[in-house]
Formats: structure tokens, sequence, C-alpha cells
């Protein structure tokens, strides 16, 4: 239990020293979509509905649904910025499942690991067929 407790400080402090840094591919405003299907973030399944995506320290996501009291936070990496400004998330679908896997803003994108559910998922599948690559339009928020 005490164990747990100094985890538990230890990693609120890190957050709190890490809050006052930028990134290249941070989301600094939040944004909002409506994502029409259910999904995954890292190994957190979260229903369709609108939802509220927010970066609040470089490398961590926050992604919730207040409607259904849904969310999950997840370490990400920073992406390239393709100069489109395009504001959109990028999801992967395996079979029926779909992940979410990039999060692009006018400023970069952000990319999201891949969850053991997914690898387990493509490893199934095998071929490959069943892979497909969905975009959702992100709406910044200012």
């Amino acid at each position: 239990m005490k164990k747990h407790t100094l985890l538990t400080l230890l990693a609120c402090g890190l957050v709190t020293l890490l809050s006052v840094s930028t990134g290249f591919a941070q989301i600094t405003h939040s944004a909002k979509a409506t994502i029409p299907f259910d999904f995954a973030v890292g190994d957190k399944n979260l229903p369709a509905g609108p939802y509220l995506l927010s970066e609040p320290v470089r490398s961590i996501l926050w992604v919730a649904n207040s409607e259904e009291n849904a969310r999950a936070g997840i370490t990400t990496s920073a992406l390239y910025d393709d100069g489109k400004g395009e504001a959109k998330l990028v999801f992967h679908k395996v079979g029926e499942r779909y992940f979410l896997s990039q999060v692009w803003m006018d400023n970069g994108g952000i990319q999201v690991p891949m969850s053991r559910q997914e690898k387990g998922l493509l490893a199934q599948h095998g071929n490959g067929s069943t892979y497909a690559v969905m975009t959702v339009a992100l709406s910044p928020i200012r």
C-alpha cells in the first residue's frame, strides 16, 4: 500500500513538472469530435458519441465523453507535421473494431501506440484483408 501511494505521488509530481513544457505536436487547444462508432484508446473501450480531446502535458492524450462518463488517457509520441493543417482523428479498423491511431491538429500530429487488443486482432486476421484506416473530422476549440 505504501509503495502504491509513493508511486502515485511520484507520478503526480512528474505530471506537474511536465505541465510547464510545450511540444511540437502538442494539442495546445482542446478539440471536439463526434465519433460515430465504438472504439478503443489503448486498452480502454469507449462508446460512440461526442468527445473532447486534449493534451494537458506533452505526450499525454485525454479523450473524454461526459455524456457517457467515459474517458481514457494514454501516452503518445509526436509525428511529423504533414503541412496540411487538417484537424482529424485517424482510426485503424481491424475486423469490426476501431482503434484510435493518430490525432492531427494544425500544429502537427500525435501517434497513439498500438494496443494489445489491436495487435492480437491483427495477428488473428493474418493477411490484413480486414484492416482499414478511417478518419473523423476534429473541430478545434479556440
